[in-house]
């Protein structure tokens, strides 16, 4: 037999027990989607600015590849209006090249693009998705 205040003081051990694990499984929750939080943050900013690089890379490339190729057909007319045919139409030849070239510049790019949009994508995604699967481990073990 348990006498009243023993009982009484059980209850208050349980109790405070209850409270405190109750508060620490809280505690450890919190932790982890905090730390998946900043770890979510931390990669939308490093896409963004890899984004933002990539951009800057690309629009440089393009604007050198179509400067060289307006610099080149500048050049053909300035020949032309100095009446120069022959001239004009042997550059003409050199300008259809300068055009292609910019194209194909252009299609590396895109290329190249595609090629680091997806990488950036999977790396980003893996350690996201790494900081979630922590986050709902601890979730599930102290609900």
């Amino acid at each position: 037999q348990i006498s009243g205040a023993q009982r009484s003081h059980r209850n208050r051990v349980l109790a405070f027990t209850r409270r405190t694990l109750t508060r620490w499984a809280a505690q450890s929750a919190t932790m982890a989607f905090e730390r998946w939080r900043s770890q979510s943050t931390l990669m939308r900013d490093t896409r963004v600015k890899a984004e933002r690089v990539v951009r800057a890379w690309r629009y440089r490339d393009v604007a050198n590849a179509f400067e060289v190729w307006q610099t080149h057909t500048l050049a053909m007319l300035a020949a032309r209006d100095s009446a120069v045919l022959f001239a004009v139409r042997l550059m003409r030849g050199s300008a259809y090249k300068a055009l292609n070239g910019w194209r194909d510049a252009v299609r590396e790019r895109r290329r190249t693009r595609k090629k680091v949009d997806k990488l950036l994508r999977g790396w980003l995604n893996r350690n996201l998705s790494s900081a979630f699967r922590g986050w709902h481990a601890t979730v599930v073990r102290f609900k």
